[in-house]
């Protein structure tokens, strides 16, 4: 399966290295489009909501019961959305070892790990991310897309959490509007990424 022109810079652990190889890419394929179809409704839910926002009014005194349920439920699709953007990336790790993959610099668990650290996430997330794209399959890039959508991500984290924390519910149109906005873009960007580092693996497995 490796053809030991790649030396194993990282010494992956030897019981990952052993992982069945993923004779299918049909798991692979579904969680993604799980994530897309989870992370999709959360982006036109908020844009529902903000129309819905200014249709009753503008102020959050003048909105219905019925939208701030609502708000909740989208709010759910995100947080789903999150714990299977982690799965996916668990899922990757362990397929890259069982197609070869050596130089990958973390188990497949503390790839997932990382993200859940506070402070430390916004550089070892990334540097997930950008191993996994980078050595799923030649040529060993990284394209911009991952500085993108890894910018975007702890943008729009930053400001929906600390945004309500610093204005309450009530804060700037312009920066509701741009909450939207941001969120919109991560979500497609979180998306081509994903498709991405799938679709590379797929590339090498049909070689292996």
């Amino acid at each position: 399966m490796n053809s030991g022109s790649e030396p194993n810079v990282y010494q992956a652990p030897e019981t990952e290295g052993a992982l069945p190889l993923e004779h299918s890419a049909r798991p692979m394929r579904g969680l993604v489009i799980t994530l897309d179809v989870c992370l999709g409704a959360y982006a036109v839910g908020e844009f529902a909501l903000l129309v819905t926002f200014y249709a009753f009014g503008g102020s959050i005194w003048t909105q219905p019961i019925w939208i701030w349920k609502l708000a909740e439920l989208i709010d759910y699709t995100y947080y789903v959305g999150c714990f299977l953007f982690l799965v996916f990336v668990y899922r990757a790790h362990r397929n890259a070892r069982a197609l070869g993959v050596r130089r990958l610099k973390t188990s497949s668990q503390r790839a997932v790990g990382w993200f859940l650290v506070p402070v430390v996430n916004v550089y070892r997330g990334y540097a997930v991310i950008r191993d996994l794209w980078k050595f799923s399959d030649q040529p060993h890039e990284v394209p911009r897309l991952l500085l993108y959508w890894w910018l975007a991500s702890l943008t729009y984290t930053v400001l929906i959490w600390f945004a309500p924390e610093a204005f309450g519910q009530a804060y700037p149109d312009a920066l509701r509007s741009l909450v939207v906005a941001l969120g919109t873009v991560t979500v497609f960007l979180t998306s081509r990424v994903v498709h991405g580092i799938e679709a590379r693996q797929a590339a090498r497995a049909l070689r292996v």
